[in-house]
């Protein structure tokens, strides 16, 4: 795992009866101020958890005004239509303020009308190309120079950095969390998303030792920063630049540079990767997945609260604890004893286009091989991160969109 490191202008969490599942954070690198929570884009449309009654959003202020006037209608019409108005617009008071889930039951029906959308474009690919769509790794760097691996898939071009690991007892330097906050504009060029990802190796665990044991080191674990350029919010920098792949290509550089300079300066060690080594993170980055003859295993299945792809089942939840150093440091400290082969955390930093800042949604994925008992395996991720305190969103209808925020593949508003 790794640690998190926040500047003077820390953390905030809300002090609302309701569990955050976002970690709010401002940066004094940021343009535009503090941290706002986000409305759009998927991870955190899935990571919003219900707000204090005493602050309605936009939607729920819109389906409120549609209940009044069903309400109205119906009463001015008579003949039996108030009835029918009234009933309508109760609907739609559920919907906009009745909990469901620390979510409210809009945002649940949203979700859920989403993953049957999903499913349909599940079925014609397979691995993590029912994801994202077909993929493909290509190096942008000149002939001649330093590798740098890119992952493009549909509009989004995804720029996976190693964060080199400097200790075998895991005591790495910490990661600026300003720092990452800064790379969400490099030069004129705005990014849709920059994600701190661990990939962690947890240790078999006895089914006999006490909830949480002292903390072990994890058997393997891997860092990345990956960085998101989405061609349709990029498109007027592209545009100065000629709109060619090599603008995107040169903006990639770009990015990779800059990257190595801001968090080069914390002391952390920045390596883009080369092809073989980005394929590697792409097959490997869910674990092993279940040896099985048939190809119907092959395809992908998503649930309400879980995901299986290609022999591998995964479950990922929205964690908040007040501040991503607080979070991330007890995960930190659970992460061998969590289930499954492979645990990810992905710190996700997103622009907030309305009203300036960035925010931050911090996720925890595990995956194993689907076989035996894995079909409980959401059930004991809540458990494990419930017992250490933390504060954990259960997310039902978002797993695919979700499970593609905590691989290296690019995540971007409206791509999923």
């Amino acid at each position: 795992m790794t640690d998190v490191r926040q500047g003077p202008g820390g953390g905030r969490s809300s002090s609302d009866d309701w569990s955050q599942a976002t970690v709010q954070s401002t940066s004094g690198t940021s343009a535009g101020g503090g941290g706002h929570r986000r409305r759009g884009g998927p991870a955190q449309r899935a990571a919003v958890s219900a707000p204090s009654g005493t602050r309605l959003s936009m939607v729920q202020l819109i389906l409120i005004e549609i209940a009044a006037a069903s309400v109205v209608c119906g009463l001015a019409a008579k003949h039996g239509w108030p009835v029918i108005g009234i009933a309508i617009g109760a609907v739609f008071v559920l919907l906009g303020l009745i909990p469901a889930q620390r979510r409210w039951l809009y945002q649940v029906l949203s979700s859920r009308l989403r993953l049957t959308a999903r499913r349909r474009g599940q079925r014609r690919f397979t691995g993590l190309a029912s994801l994202a769509g077909p993929y493909r790794v290509l190096d942008v760097a000149p002939s001649g120079s330093t590798p740098i691996a890119v992952i493009q898939a549909g509009l989004t071009w995804a720029l996976p950095l190693e964060l080199r690991q400097d200790s075998v007892f895991n005591d790495d330097v910490a990661v600026p969390l300003d720092g990452f906050t800064s790379l969400l504009t490099i030069e004129d060029v705005n990014l849709a998303s920059v994600r701190l990802l661990n990939i962690v190796t947890p240790a078999v665990v006895p089914a006999s030792a006490p909830t949480v044991p002292t903390p072990l080191l994890p058997r393997g674990a891997t860092r990345y920063c990956v960085l998101t350029l989405d061609t349709i919010l990029a498109a007027g920098a592209l545009a100065d630049r000629g709109g060619s792949d090599a603008a995107i290509a040169q903006i990639l550089r770009r990015c990779a540079m800059r990257a190595e300079e801001v968090l080069g300066s914390s002391r952390l060690r920045v390596q883009p990767m080369d092809e073989p080594a980005a394929h590697r993170v792409l097959d490997n980055c869910l674990g092993p997945a279940a040896r099985t003859a048939d190809p119907a295993a092959a395809a992908t299945v998503e649930s309400g609260g879980n995901i299986r792809i290609g022999g591998t089942y995964s479950a990922t939840v929205a964690v908040g604890d007040g501040s991503a150093t607080a979070a991330l440091g007890k995960l930190a400290e659970v992460a061998p004893y969590l289930p499954g082969r492979v645990a990810a955390t992905a710190l996700v930093l997103t622009p907030d286009r309305h009203r300036g800042g960035a925010e931050a949604t911090l996720l925890v994925r595990v995956s194993e091989p689907a076989e035996g008992n894995a079909g409980d395996l959401g059930a004991r991720l809540r458990k494990v991160l419930g017992d250490t305190g933390l504060t954990v969103q259960r997310l039902d209808g978002e797993q695919g969109e979700l499970l593609r925020a905590t691989t290296p593949l690019g995540l971007s508003d409206g791509v999923v």
